[in-house]
């Protein structure tokens, strides 16, 4: 199984009563931002950091790979897009995110 995770703040995911969710930036950047795995942790620090609550939404893309497109950002690799509104059922494990003491994002289910 291919996997890449969605960060999102817990109370914009639980809004959601469609089968398909838009982010509120999608209509202005015409993608879903994602990452791998090993991105969560910077991901989460670096653009999620004033968040109140987050959520790593675990996505299957083995039924989304025609609408998934890498992009590179510098200094940190490739990074998985998603062209397309992200379909719930494609969602498997939601992890929450917690801060440390230092008051960054840890995601300890992972």
């Amino acid at each position: 199984m291919n996997l890449a995770y969605f960060l999102v703040d817990l109370k914009a995911w639980e809004s959601c009563k469609t089968e398909v969710y838009y982010p509120d930036n999608y209509q202005s950047e015409g993608f879903i931002h994602l990452c791998y795995h090993h991105q969560i942790s910077w991901v989460a620090n670096t653009f999620c950091k004033e968040m109140a609550s987050l959520l790593a939404i675990e996505i299957n893309l083995d039924s989304l790979e025609s609408f998934v497109r890498e992009d590179a950002f510098p200094g940190q690799g490739m990074f998985p897009h998603l062209y397309c509104g992200l379909p719930v059922k494609n969602v498997g494990k939601v992890h929450k995110a917690v801060k440390d003491s230092n008051g960054l994002w840890c995601i300890k289910t992972l």
